[in-house]
């Protein structure tokens, strides 16, 4: 992987978790299973200790430095979480239940860094 898309992929784990995560606990619903979040919050970890230099520099650095807790309530609340938190939400309540809502959290993330809705 280049930089740039390991920059990426520690963005999206860091917006999937920081969604998740006011799903749980501001809004006390579950979207996704504690796996799926392990698994991405153990690969946002791996990551950022591989890749120190890059993690530091990807948004919300701050937040996710020396991340090691699954369960910790991360303290961001911005619009933009607010917003694809509900969407995600809705989503989940008026699709079939055979698609999977951790696939709705993950399709719902921005694709380009400030496109977040």
């Amino acid at each position: 992987m280049t930089d740039t898309e390991i920059g990426d992929k520690i963005l999206k784990c860091r917006q999937f978790l920081l969604i998740h995560n006011y799903i749980f606990h501001i809004e006390n619903a579950r979207v996704c299973t504690d796996e799926v979040y392990d698994k991405m919050s153990d690969e946002l970890k791996d990551l950022q200790t591989k890749y120190p230099d890059i993690a530091s520099s990807v948004q919300y650095a701050d937040i996710f430095k020396d991340w090691v807790n699954h369960n910790k309530t991360l303290p961001l609340c911005e619009d933009w979480v607010i917003r694809k938190a509900i969407f995600v939400i809705s989503q989940c309540k008026k699709t079939p239940r055979e698609t999977k809502p951790e696939k709705i959290v993950a399709e719902s993330l921005p694709t380009k860094k400030g496109a977040l809705f």
